[in-house]
């Protein structure tokens, strides 16, 4: 069974895992190992469809953006 997630707000729906796998896409051409990071927080905006996230790769370094989805 496939579980998805997706966030509805005012007439539009937001699949998490693909929020995720553009924020792992833009990590990744800005040649961060994702494999390697610690931690990666997503927050997604759904009134401003607009996602943050914040990194943290294996030697601490903390890495953030946004994009919008």
């Amino acid at each position: 069974m496939k579980t998805r997630v997706i966030v509805q707000c005012d007439g539009t729906d937001t699949v998490v895992d693909e929020l995720e796998k553009v924020v792992k896409e833009e990590l990744k051409s800005m040649d961060v190992k994702v494999s390697k990071l610690q931690t990666l927080d997503i927050y997604f905006q759904p009134t401003v469809n607009e996602t943050y996230y914040r990194a943290v790769d294996g030697d601490g370094k903390e890495i953030t953006g946004k994009v919008t989805a």
